[in-house]
């Protein structure tokens, strides 16, 4: 669902509610989810959970909406996605997990805030570092 990834929120909104799968896949194994996060679109990143998107869907290199959002220090999206369920200790192909990503990006001014979600979650580190 490119509409996703390119911010159409009315255009999610039609999709979704006429029966397009929230879930599905492109060629990589990204969602529509994945990809809403990857721009910020936090409003059809909603809207798409709200639709029974799963946040636990991962892409083939293992990688899910929670990795995303913590390497890009979206706190709102870390909380909303672990508020529906997103299980904080998925591995990726790397053997990372969220927590990984949030302590990986030192970049992000937001990350101790996130890391604190994913902890408060139940989330550990994985092996990878």
């Amino acid at each position: 669902m490119q509409s996703a990834y390119d911010g159409e929120t009315k255009t999610v909104e039609i999709l979704v509610k006429n029966g397009a799968q929230p879930d599905i896949q492109d060629n990589w194994g990204n969602t529509p989810l994945m990809k809403s996060i990857w721009e910020g679109h936090t409003t059809i990143t909603s809207i798409l959970l709200e639709e029974g998107a799963s946040p636990n869907q991962q892409d083939f290199e293992g990688d899910t909406a929670l990795m995303d959002a913590s390497q890009r220090g979206y706190t709102q999206v870390v909380q909303m996605l672990i508020e529906r369920g997103a299980d904080v200790n998925l591995i990726d192909n790397g053997g990372r997990r969220a927590l990984d990503y949030a302590n990986g990006n030192s970049q992000t001014l937001c990350y101790q805030a996130i890391i604190d979600l994913i902890v408060a979650a139940g989330g550990i580190c994985g092996n990878a570092f």
